[in-house]
Protein backbone atom coordinates (compact mmCIF):
# COMPACT_ATOMS: atom_id res chain seq x y z
CA UNK A 1 0.00 0.00 0.00
CA UNK A 2 1.39 3.41 -1.04
CA UNK A 3 1.41 5.88 1.77
CA UNK A 4 1.41 9.65 1.66
CA UNK A 5 5.01 9.72 2.82
CA UNK A 6 6.00 7.47 -0.09
CA UNK A 7 4.42 9.89 -2.52
CA UNK A 8 6.21 12.82 -0.90
CA UNK A 9 9.56 11.02 -1.13
CA UNK A 10 8.92 10.13 -4.79
CA UNK A 11 8.04 13.69 -5.70
CA UNK A 12 11.10 15.00 -3.87
CA UNK A 13 13.33 12.56 -5.74
CA UNK A 14 11.83 13.61 -9.08
CA UNK A 15 12.32 17.29 -8.33
CA UNK A 16 15.90 16.66 -7.29
CA UNK A 17 16.52 14.53 -10.40
CA UNK A 18 14.99 17.08 -12.75
CA UNK A 19 16.91 19.86 -11.03
CA UNK A 20 20.19 18.05 -11.65
CA UNK A 21 19.15 17.29 -15.21
CA UNK A 22 18.22 20.94 -15.80
CA UNK A 23 21.62 22.00 -14.50
CA UNK A 24 23.22 19.58 -16.93
CA UNK A 25 21.16 21.01 -19.79
CA UNK A 26 22.02 24.52 -18.67
CA UNK A 27 25.75 23.86 -18.56
CA UNK A 28 25.54 22.00 -21.89
CA UNK A 29 23.74 24.98 -23.43
CA UNK A 30 26.35 27.39 -22.09
CA UNK A 31 29.15 25.16 -23.42
CA UNK A 32 27.59 24.85 -26.87
CA UNK A 33 26.94 28.59 -27.03
CA UNK A 34 30.52 29.36 -26.02
CA UNK A 35 31.85 26.79 -28.50
CA UNK A 36 29.75 28.29 -31.28
CA UNK A 37 30.96 31.77 -30.42
CA UNK A 38 34.58 30.64 -30.38
CA UNK A 39 34.29 28.76 -33.69
CA UNK A 40 32.16 31.30 -35.56
CA UNK A 41 32.85 31.85 -39.24
CA UNK A 42 31.91 35.16 -40.84
CA UNK A 43 31.36 35.17 -44.61
CA UNK A 44 31.44 38.37 -46.65
CA UNK A 45 28.66 37.89 -49.21
CA UNK A 46 28.12 41.38 -50.64
CA UNK A 47 24.39 41.27 -49.87
CA UNK A 48 23.74 44.83 -48.69
CA UNK A 49 20.36 46.24 -49.84
CA UNK A 50 21.99 49.16 -51.65
CA UNK A 51 24.28 48.31 -54.57
CA UNK A 52 26.79 51.00 -53.62
CA UNK A 53 27.36 49.28 -50.26
CA UNK A 54 27.90 45.73 -51.54
CA UNK A 55 31.69 45.94 -51.58
CA UNK A 56 31.99 47.76 -48.23
CA UNK A 57 33.63 45.74 -45.43
CA UNK A 58 32.06 48.04 -42.83
CA UNK A 59 28.42 47.33 -43.77
CA UNK A 60 26.96 44.65 -41.46
CA UNK A 61 24.34 43.42 -43.95
CA UNK A 62 27.16 42.16 -46.20
CA UNK A 63 28.15 39.60 -43.56
CA UNK A 64 26.60 36.21 -42.78
CA UNK A 65 27.26 36.75 -39.06
CA UNK A 66 25.24 39.97 -39.03
CA UNK A 67 28.04 42.19 -37.76
CA UNK A 68 31.26 43.75 -39.05
CA UNK A 69 34.42 41.81 -38.07
CA UNK A 70 36.78 44.42 -36.69
CA UNK A 71 38.69 42.64 -33.92
CA UNK A 72 36.20 43.11 -31.08
CA UNK A 73 34.27 39.86 -31.64
CA UNK A 74 35.05 36.17 -31.10
CA UNK A 75 35.67 34.92 -34.65
CA UNK A 76 37.62 31.90 -35.78
CA UNK A 77 37.52 32.34 -39.55
CA UNK A 78 36.67 35.02 -42.10
CA UNK A 79 35.74 34.03 -45.65
CA UNK A 80 35.68 36.55 -48.50
CA UNK A 81 33.15 35.24 -51.04
CA UNK A 82 32.63 38.52 -52.95
CA UNK A 83 34.67 41.59 -53.83
CA UNK A 84 35.30 43.71 -50.74
CA UNK A 85 37.07 47.00 -49.97
CA UNK A 86 38.48 47.79 -46.52
CA UNK A 87 37.58 51.15 -45.00
CA UNK A 88 39.89 54.12 -45.46
CA UNK A 89 42.16 55.02 -42.54
CA UNK A 90 41.05 51.90 -40.65
CA UNK A 91 43.19 49.31 -38.86
CA UNK A 92 41.50 45.92 -38.45
CA UNK A 93 43.35 44.54 -35.43
CA UNK A 94 42.47 40.91 -34.60
CA UNK A 95 45.39 40.22 -32.24
CA UNK A 96 43.11 39.87 -29.19
CA UNK A 97 40.92 37.25 -30.91
CA UNK A 98 41.37 33.55 -31.68
CA UNK A 99 41.07 34.09 -35.42
CA UNK A 100 42.81 31.36 -37.41
CA UNK A 101 42.39 32.42 -41.01
CA UNK A 102 41.08 34.82 -43.62
CA UNK A 103 40.26 33.07 -46.90
CA UNK A 104 39.79 34.89 -50.21
CA UNK A 105 37.78 32.59 -52.43
CA UNK A 106 38.17 32.16 -56.19
CA UNK A 107 36.75 35.10 -58.13
CA UNK A 108 36.91 37.47 -55.14
CA UNK A 109 39.24 40.40 -54.47
CA UNK A 110 40.13 41.96 -51.12
CA UNK A 111 41.17 45.59 -51.76
CA UNK A 112 42.84 47.80 -49.18
CA UNK A 113 41.38 51.26 -48.67
CA UNK A 114 43.66 54.26 -48.22
CA UNK A 115 45.88 53.76 -45.15
CA UNK A 116 44.03 50.60 -44.09
CA UNK A 117 45.75 47.60 -42.52
CA UNK A 118 45.01 44.06 -41.30
CA UNK A 119 46.79 42.83 -38.15
CA UNK A 120 46.50 39.14 -37.18
CA UNK A 121 47.80 37.19 -34.18
CA UNK A 122 50.66 34.70 -34.32
CA UNK A 123 49.61 31.43 -35.95
CA UNK A 124 46.93 32.98 -38.14
CA UNK A 125 47.17 32.91 -41.92
CA UNK A 126 45.63 34.42 -45.02
CA UNK A 127 44.66 31.91 -47.70
CA UNK A 128 44.19 33.12 -51.28
CA UNK A 129 42.50 30.48 -53.40
CA UNK A 130 43.22 30.02 -57.11
CA UNK A 131 41.46 32.93 -58.80
CA UNK A 132 41.39 35.02 -55.62
CA UNK A 133 43.31 38.30 -55.27
CA UNK A 134 44.54 40.76 -52.66
CA UNK A 135 44.94 44.29 -54.06
CA UNK A 136 46.95 47.13 -52.49
CA UNK A 137 44.56 49.74 -53.88
CA UNK A 138 45.97 53.26 -54.10
CA UNK A 139 48.25 52.93 -51.08
CA UNK A 140 51.86 54.04 -51.31
CA UNK A 141 54.78 52.30 -49.61
CA UNK A 142 53.98 50.65 -46.29
CA UNK A 143 52.90 47.46 -44.54
CA UNK A 144 49.33 46.38 -45.29
CA UNK A 145 49.32 42.93 -43.64
CA UNK A 146 50.97 42.17 -40.29
CA UNK A 147 50.92 38.71 -38.66
CA UNK A 148 52.44 37.87 -35.29
CA UNK A 149 54.16 41.25 -35.16
CA UNK A 150 55.83 40.76 -38.56
CA UNK A 151 55.03 42.93 -41.56
CA UNK A 152 54.51 40.29 -44.24
CA UNK A 153 53.15 42.26 -47.20
CA UNK A 154 52.93 45.84 -48.39
CA UNK A 155 53.27 48.06 -51.41
CA UNK A 156 56.60 49.53 -52.53
CA UNK A 157 56.67 52.85 -54.41
CA UNK A 158 59.65 54.67 -55.86
CA UNK A 159 60.14 57.52 -58.30
CA UNK A 160 59.62 55.27 -61.34
CA UNK A 161 56.43 53.63 -60.09
CA UNK A 162 54.96 51.17 -57.60
CA UNK A 163 55.43 47.42 -57.25
CA UNK A 164 53.90 44.67 -55.14
CA UNK A 165 50.42 45.79 -56.18
CA UNK A 166 48.69 42.42 -55.89
CA UNK A 167 48.82 38.92 -54.44
CA UNK A 168 47.22 36.35 -56.73
CA UNK A 169 46.24 32.87 -55.57
CA UNK A 170 46.82 30.10 -54.94
CA UNK A 171 49.03 31.06 -52.00
CA UNK A 172 49.12 31.29 -48.22
CA UNK A 173 50.56 34.18 -46.21
CA UNK A 174 51.65 33.59 -42.62
CA UNK A 175 53.96 35.29 -40.11
CA UNK A 176 57.04 33.77 -41.78
CA UNK A 177 56.16 34.99 -45.27
CA UNK A 178 58.31 37.52 -47.09
CA UNK A 179 56.27 38.40 -50.18
CA UNK A 180 57.78 41.88 -50.15
CA UNK A 181 60.81 40.49 -52.03
CA UNK A 182 60.58 41.37 -55.69
CA UNK A 183 61.09 38.37 -58.02
CA UNK A 184 62.84 40.22 -60.87
CA UNK A 185 65.49 42.91 -61.26
CA UNK A 186 64.71 44.56 -64.60
CA UNK A 187 67.52 46.28 -66.55
CA UNK A 188 65.46 47.80 -69.38
CA UNK A 189 62.17 47.44 -71.26
CA UNK A 190 61.77 49.05 -74.71
CA UNK A 191 59.47 48.90 -77.71
CA UNK A 192 59.64 50.01 -81.33
CA UNK A 193 57.77 49.41 -84.57
CA UNK A 194 59.53 47.19 -87.11
CA UNK A 195 57.74 46.45 -90.42
CA UNK A 196 54.39 47.33 -88.85
CA UNK A 197 54.85 45.08 -85.81
CA UNK A 198 55.60 46.28 -82.28
CA UNK A 199 58.81 44.61 -81.14
CA UNK A 200 59.29 44.63 -77.36
CA UNK A 201 62.62 43.81 -75.74
CA UNK A 202 63.70 43.59 -72.12
CA UNK A 203 66.50 42.26 -69.97
CA UNK A 204 66.83 41.13 -66.34
CA UNK A 205 69.82 41.02 -64.00
CA UNK A 206 68.37 38.40 -61.65
CA UNK A 207 65.27 36.22 -61.33
CA UNK A 208 64.67 34.69 -57.91
CA UNK A 209 61.83 32.16 -57.56
CA UNK A 210 60.46 33.64 -60.79
CA UNK A 211 57.80 32.05 -62.99
CA UNK A 212 56.65 34.20 -65.94
CA UNK A 213 56.08 37.66 -67.45
CA UNK A 214 52.71 38.87 -68.70
CA UNK A 215 52.91 41.46 -71.49
CA UNK A 216 50.13 44.07 -71.29
CA UNK A 217 49.00 46.85 -73.66
CA UNK A 218 47.11 50.10 -72.99
CA UNK A 219 45.91 53.08 -75.03
CA UNK A 220 45.66 55.44 -72.06
CA UNK A 221 48.43 54.20 -69.75
CA UNK A 222 45.84 53.29 -67.09
CA UNK A 223 43.70 50.36 -68.23
CA UNK A 224 45.84 47.46 -69.49
CA UNK A 225 44.92 44.31 -71.43
CA UNK A 226 46.99 41.12 -71.14
CA UNK A 227 48.48 39.98 -74.47
CA UNK A 228 50.42 36.86 -73.53
CA UNK A 229 52.91 35.22 -71.17
CA UNK A 230 56.66 34.70 -71.50
CA UNK A 231 58.29 32.09 -69.26
CA UNK A 232 61.20 33.23 -67.10
CA UNK A 233 64.69 31.78 -67.49
CA UNK A 234 65.72 32.05 -63.83
CA UNK A 235 69.14 32.47 -62.25
CA UNK A 236 71.27 35.47 -61.35
CA UNK A 237 72.77 35.93 -64.84
CA UNK A 238 71.60 38.53 -67.37
CA UNK A 239 68.64 37.23 -69.41
CA UNK A 240 67.19 38.71 -72.60
CA UNK A 241 63.57 38.53 -73.79
CA UNK A 242 61.45 39.69 -76.71
CA UNK A 243 57.77 39.78 -77.62
CA UNK A 244 56.08 40.71 -80.92
CA UNK A 245 52.69 42.43 -80.97
CA UNK A 246 51.03 42.51 -84.40
CA UNK A 247 49.14 45.72 -83.64
CA UNK A 248 48.55 48.76 -85.85
CA UNK A 249 49.73 51.65 -83.68
CA UNK A 250 47.75 54.78 -84.58
CA UNK A 251 48.57 56.81 -81.48
CA UNK A 252 50.94 56.59 -78.54
CA UNK A 253 50.54 53.07 -77.09
CA UNK A 254 51.74 51.88 -73.70
CA UNK A 255 53.16 48.50 -72.75
CA UNK A 256 53.80 47.03 -69.31
CA UNK A 257 55.38 43.89 -67.87
CA UNK A 258 53.75 42.03 -65.00
CA UNK A 259 56.14 39.60 -63.28
CA UNK A 260 54.70 36.64 -61.35
CA UNK A 261 56.78 34.36 -59.11
CA UNK A 262 56.13 30.73 -58.14
CA UNK A 263 54.34 31.80 -54.95
CA UNK A 264 51.86 33.89 -56.93
CA UNK A 265 53.30 37.24 -55.91
CA UNK A 266 53.09 39.95 -58.57
CA UNK A 267 55.33 42.87 -59.52
CA UNK A 268 54.44 45.53 -62.11
CA UNK A 269 57.35 47.14 -63.92
CA UNK A 270 57.47 50.71 -65.28
CA UNK A 271 55.64 51.40 -68.53
CA UNK A 272 57.27 51.82 -71.95
CA UNK A 273 55.65 53.89 -74.71
CA UNK A 274 55.54 53.14 -78.46
CA UNK A 275 54.75 55.80 -81.06
CA UNK A 276 53.19 55.60 -84.56
CA UNK A 277 55.61 54.54 -87.27
CA UNK A 278 55.67 57.71 -89.39
CA UNK A 279 59.45 57.44 -89.47
CA UNK A 280 61.92 58.77 -91.99
CA UNK A 281 65.11 56.91 -92.81
CA UNK A 282 68.47 57.41 -91.16
CA UNK A 283 69.75 58.60 -94.55
CA UNK A 284 67.99 61.89 -93.75
CA UNK A 285 68.94 62.21 -90.05
CA UNK A 286 72.10 61.52 -88.07
CA UNK A 287 72.34 61.63 -84.27
CA UNK A 288 75.71 61.23 -82.55
CA UNK A 289 77.44 60.24 -80.36
CA UNK A 290 75.20 57.31 -79.47
CA UNK A 291 75.75 55.98 -76.83
CA UNK A 292 76.15 59.35 -75.16
CA UNK A 293 78.35 59.34 -72.07
CA UNK A 294 78.41 61.72 -69.12
CA UNK A 295 81.85 62.85 -70.32
CA UNK A 296 80.52 63.95 -73.72
CA UNK A 297 79.92 67.68 -73.89
CA UNK A 298 77.45 67.68 -76.76
CA UNK A 299 74.83 65.79 -78.76
CA UNK A 300 74.71 66.50 -82.50
CA UNK A 301 71.61 66.24 -84.70
CA UNK A 302 72.36 66.50 -88.43
CA UNK A 303 69.34 66.75 -90.77
CA UNK A 304 71.62 66.33 -93.84
CA UNK A 305 69.35 68.60 -95.89
CA UNK A 306 68.68 72.28 -95.25
CA UNK A 307 65.07 71.87 -96.43
CA UNK A 308 64.37 69.48 -93.52
CA UNK A 309 65.20 72.18 -90.98
CA UNK A 310 61.96 74.03 -91.74
CA UNK A 311 59.72 73.61 -88.63
CA UNK A 312 61.81 70.68 -87.40
CA UNK A 313 62.01 69.70 -83.73
CA UNK A 314 63.42 67.05 -81.42
CA UNK A 315 61.75 65.48 -78.40
CA UNK A 316 63.42 63.01 -76.07
CA UNK A 317 61.32 60.63 -73.95
CA UNK A 318 62.14 58.25 -71.14
CA UNK A 319 61.09 54.63 -71.68
CA UNK A 320 58.02 55.30 -69.52
CA UNK A 321 56.85 57.92 -72.03
CA UNK A 322 57.83 61.00 -70.00
CA UNK A 323 59.03 63.97 -72.06
CA UNK A 324 62.48 64.93 -70.70
CA UNK A 325 63.72 67.28 -73.43
CA UNK A 326 62.18 69.31 -76.27
CA UNK A 327 63.77 71.80 -78.68
CA UNK A 328 63.18 73.30 -82.14
CA UNK A 329 65.82 72.58 -84.80
CA UNK A 330 66.54 75.84 -86.61
CA UNK A 331 69.60 74.71 -88.56
CA UNK A 332 70.77 71.77 -90.61
CA UNK A 333 73.16 70.84 -87.80
CA UNK A 334 72.23 71.50 -84.19
CA UNK A 335 74.54 70.93 -81.24
CA UNK A 336 73.08 70.48 -77.75
CA UNK A 337 75.22 71.02 -74.69
CA UNK A 338 74.51 69.95 -71.12
CA UNK A 339 71.41 67.83 -71.73
CA UNK A 340 71.75 66.60 -68.13
CA UNK A 341 70.15 63.20 -68.79
CA UNK A 342 70.43 60.41 -66.24
CA UNK A 343 72.04 57.15 -67.34
CA UNK A 344 69.58 54.91 -69.13
CA UNK A 345 67.67 54.33 -72.34
CA UNK A 346 65.69 57.08 -74.10
CA UNK A 347 63.62 57.50 -77.26
CA UNK A 348 64.49 60.47 -79.47
CA UNK A 349 61.79 61.61 -81.92
CA UNK A 350 62.88 64.06 -84.64
CA UNK A 351 60.00 65.67 -86.56
CA UNK A 352 60.62 67.38 -89.93
CA UNK A 353 58.77 68.18 -93.14
CA UNK A 354 59.07 64.63 -94.52
CA UNK A 355 57.89 62.85 -91.41
CA UNK A 356 59.33 61.61 -88.16
CA UNK A 357 62.53 59.79 -87.31
CA UNK A 358 62.64 57.75 -84.09
CA UNK A 359 65.70 56.15 -82.53
CA UNK A 360 66.94 54.76 -79.25
CA UNK A 361 69.38 57.01 -77.41
CA UNK A 362 71.60 55.42 -74.78
CA UNK A 363 73.15 57.53 -72.01
CA UNK A 364 75.97 55.81 -70.15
Amino acid sequence: MVTTSDVIVYISDMIRFNSVRMKHFYFLFIFLFAFQAQSQTCIFQGTAPKAKDRTDWDVASNWSCGFVPNGSQAINDIVIAADVVLGNNTIYDFTSTSIASITIQSGSTLTFGANSQIILPSGAEIIVENGGTIDAGNNSSGTLIEIGGNGVWGRQCEANGCTNDQLAGPLTVDENSSPGQLPVELIYFTGEIVDGIVELEWSTASEENFNFFTVERSLDGVEFTALGNVLGKGGDQINYYSYSDDYNVQDITYYRLKATDYDGFIEYHPITAVYPSTQSSNEEVAVYPNPLTKLDDELVIDLKDNKLANNASVRIFSTSGKLVFEQDLMNKVTVFNDLDLESGLYVAKIQHVKGQYTLKLVVE
